[in-house]
């Protein structure tokens, strides 16, 4: 059994951000050209598929996310990251860590099956999981199911959720550029305030569930609006970003409509030029009930204890794999002591969850070779 937490430690010290990742693949090559018989294809740029060919049929895919996020950890570990004003916040690192411990177990047991293993870069909103899937080397593989993990910073070690259906929400980022006319704050008639126009379609946009009259929870809101330069002048421009979450594709449709013509209006009505710009879209993602069977028997087996999760607003990219072939997405326990939150730069996820990541993983295989 190979040591995962000393290649955990090794992860985290070596974060990076989107399509960034080329020292987090190198590190994750270096350890699988050891595996004799292990087909090693790179996808471009910073990717990494891997084919155990055991036996007849479909293949099983397993895949983990690779990038960081850009946030200056304060964790104070004595593994902290290296690389300034970066870090692995959510947990992409322990993700890494039990892919790469699943492969090892399945290459030292040899099941009888044939699986693949994806290390995917760019989950954290830059569309990584597109990226690979649009490599033609699919075109040489059947794929029966897609199987992943994330840790949950509200679970303890030892403990897994998941539910089937609609699992994880659709997701579209965006960003708004108001543009007005500058003039000194003496003589306002004189300028076009895009300040003042950015306020108003936020307070428009809080509106929208009376606009929309959907019964299903939603989210449509604002992280960041910046404007201006002096305190004596109208402020010529005004930048927004924000995030839509959704049940599903269709409904972020209808959001995307819906904000479209909130910034249509809110141009009219303070003579600015307002530009939505519609960024990565995330797909739902939708799990298998006959998977999620599998994961409460693979739990069991295992001695791990299985909750029945809710549905949650976070996005994740799982969902194109899942919307592809059928998947199966879980949370893993790994609540640090501190209790902190997914994207904190404090949060560091209990490495007990490592070995129950793999455990799991392995167990996953056993029980759909059984089927």
């Amino acid at each position: 059994m190979i040591d995962l937490v000393q290649i955990r430690k090794e992860l985290h010290q070596i974060p990076e951000l989107a399509f960034e990742e080329y020292k987090t693949q190198q590190y994750i090559m270096y350890k699988l050209q050891k595996y004799e018989g292990l087909e090693l294809y790179e996808f471009s740029p910073t990717g990494i598929f891997a084919a155990y060919n055991g036996g007849e049929g479909k293949y099983l895919l397993f895949r983990a996310d690779m990038d960081a996020l850009p946030l200056e950890e304060r964790t104070g570990c004595n593994f902290a990251s290296q690389h300034e004003g970066v870090m692995h916040a959510c947990g992409h690192d322990m993700h890494i860590t039990i892919l790469l411990g699943l492969i090892d177990e399945v290459m030292t047991s040899r099941p009888q099956v044939n699986i693949i293993f994806v290390f995917q870069p760019a989950e954290e909103g830059k569309g990584g999981a597109l990226r690979v899937l649009e490599n033609p080397i699919w075109e040489k593989y059947q794929v029966k199911s897609a199987f992943a993990l994330h840790v949950s910073p509200t679970l303890q070690a030892g403990e897994i959720s998941s539910r089937a259906g609609n699992f994880f929400a659709a997701t579209c980022e965006f960003d708004i550029v108001i543009k007005g006319k500058s003039a000194h704050i003496a003589i306002p008639e004189e300028g076009r305030n895009a300040l003042q126009a950015g306020i108003e379609l936020y307070q428009c946009v809080q509106q929208l569930p009376k606009l929309v009259k959907s019964k299903e929870k939603f989210i449509c809101d604002f992280g960041v609006l910046n404007s201006g330069t002096a305190r004596n002048t109208i402020p010529v421009d005004c930048f927004m970003r924000g995030t839509i979450r959704a049940e599903d594709e269709q409904k972020i449709k209808a959001l995307k409509e819906a904000l479209t013509g909130i910034c249509e209006s809110v141009a009219i009505a303070y003579g600015v030029d307002v530009e939505p710009k519609f960024l990565v879209e995330y797909k739902e993602v939708f799990n298998s009930q006959e998977l999620v069977n599998d994961l409460k028997a693979a739990a069991k087996a295992c001695d791990v204890r299985y909750h029945e999760a809710e549905p949650t607003m976070a996005g994740e990219d799982f969902g194109y794999f899942a919307g592809r072939w059928g998947g199966l997405l879980f949370w893993l326990g790994a609540a640090d002591a501190g209790k902190n939150s997914l994207h904190n730069n404090h949060f560091l996820p209990d490495e007990k969850a490592l070995a129950v990541g793999v455990k799991i993983m392995r167990q996953l295989i056993n029980e759909i070779k059984g089927t």
